[in-house]
């Protein structure tokens, strides 16, 4: 009996096999309506950071990201999640939405590589057997790489004093990091049974 169930994980989770995740119709797909959602959102909360803080501090824009890119790292792998991590900057770019565009590229990517790093190599369970710690971890170490990228274009582009940068590093790995994995951990789950009700 726990072979089957084995097997059948292992059927409904290409993610698991290996480091590129799900590159299967389904998994691109799913990817791609991720990504749309997660354009769609940003555009909410980008206008609720530049309300707020005038775009100097971005924690809604910075907790949608981080929610989306490592819902895809860990329910479909890092194909997944570059898809998910770059059509955002693609749009961004191509609408000359703001001087930090092609940033979000190396921003993006480097979260969705690092997760997928923490998540294929060190956590190394499917998003049904993580606890919130888990993924706690996975989120962490994708925002170390978003905080360590952004660091010298605070220092040396805003010109900003180290301890104004490290608040905000802080501010950002706690935004990047506490809700983040909580909604993650819960709609991974729920997505995966979604998943196999539906295979």
């Amino acid at each position: 009996m726990a072979q089957v169930a084995d097997v059948e994980v292992t059927a409904l989770d290409p993610e698991q096999k290996s480091f590129w995740g799900d590159t299967t119709t389904v998994g691109l797909v799913s990817a791609v309506i991720m990504a749309v959602l997660m354009v769609a959102s940003l555009q909410i909360a980008e206008r609720v950071d530049t309300m707020l803080t005038g775009g100097v501090f971005i924690p809604f824009g910075i907790m949608i990201e981080k929610i989306f890119d490592i819902l895809a790292v860990v329910t479909y792998g890092f194909v997944a999640g570059l898809i998910v991590a770059n059509l955002n900057p693609i749009i961004s770019v191509a609408t000359a939405s703001g001087p930090m565009a092609p940033l979000w590229f190396f921003t993006n990517t480097g979260t969705v590589l690092a997760a997928r790093v923490v998540h294929f190599y060190i956590v190394k369970k499917d998003i049904r057997d993580q606890s919130y710690l888990d993924t706690f971890w996975i989120c962490l170490g994708g925002m170390i790489v978003d905080a360590t990228i952004m660091f010298p274009v605070q220092l040396l582009y805003f010109k900003m004093p180290l301890t104004t940068i490290a608040w905000m590093k802080v501010a950002e790995l706690a935004t990047g990091t506490i809700i983040p994995a909580f909604i993650i951990n819960r709609a991974g789950k729920a997505l995966k049974r979604m998943q196999t009700r539906g295979g």
